[in-house]
C-alpha cells in the first residue's frame, strides 16, 4: 500500500533535506512525497529542483507571502495521488515501520498519529518521548535513533493512545469530505 507523505516547508531547507533522506531511506521508495515550499527565501526552490524523483510532487508559493501549514496542508491533500495521505512536518524524521505500523490501525473515518520523539525542548507528553539525539540536522544521531524506535517498537508494540498530533495520517477520501482544515 502506498501513501503520500504531505510536507509542507517555510524556510526550514536543512530540516526539509532531513525529512526527505528520512523518507526515501526508513520508507517504501514508491511512497509519494508532497513538498509544499511556502515562500521561501532560504534556497528550498533551488534544492527540490535539483531533485530528480519520479514519486515527488513539487508545490511552490510563489507569491512572496506566506499561506502557512493548514492552508498548505490542504493544498498538498489535493495533490496527492494515492488514497492515504500523511501530514509530515519538514522537521520530523521517520523511523523505520512508520507506514506499516500507522495503517495498521487505520480505518474509514479514523485518524491515526505515531508518537513523535523530541529533544528536550518542550515538556513531556502522552503524544510525545522526550530524547536527545542531537538539536540540529548537522548533528542527528541517527544510527542512536533508528535503534531507540526499534526498541521502543518491540516493547510497545500495538499500543495505542488517544490524542491528536503530527504525525499524522487518514484516507484522503475523509479528508475532503469533512473539507480539509
Amino acid at each position: 500500500m502506498k501513501i503520500s507523505f504531505i510536507v509542507p516547508s517555510y524556510n526550514n531547507l536543512r530540516y526539509l533535506k532531513s525529512a526527505y533522506h528520512s523518507i526515501r531511506t526508513w520508507e517504501d521508495k514508491d511512497h509519494e512525497i508532497v513538498i509544499l515550499d511556502d515562500a521561501s527565501a532560504d534556497g528550498t526552490s533551488e534544492w527540490l529542483d535539483s531533485l530528480k524523483d519520479p514519486n515527488l510532487i513539487i508545490w511552490k508559493n510563489e507569491t512572496g507571502k506566506r499561506l502557512g501549514h493548514t492552508i498548505t496542508y490542504d493544498i498538498g491533500v489535493k495533490l496527492s495521488t494515492n488514497d492515504i495521505f500523511s501530514i509530515f512536518h519538514a522537521d520530523m524524521f521517520v523511523g523505520e515501520n512508520y507506514v506499516k505500523n500507522l495503517v495498521k490501525h487505520l480505518d474509514r473515518g479514523k485518524v491515526v498519529t505515531a508518537t513523535r520523539i523530541e529533544p528536550p525542548l518542550h515538556p513531556s507528553g502522552r503524544e510525545k518521548i522526550t530524547r536527545d539525539f542531537g538539536m540540529w540536522p548537522e548533528d542527528f544521531r541517527e544510527d542512536d535513533f533508528i535503534n531507540f524506535v526499534r526498541e521502543e517498537q518491540k516493547r510497545n508494540k500495538d499500543q495505542t493512545t488517544r490524542g491528536i498530533f503530527a504525525p499524522w495520517m487518514m484516507y484522503k477520501e475523509d479528508f475532503l469530505r469533512i473539507g480539509g482544515h
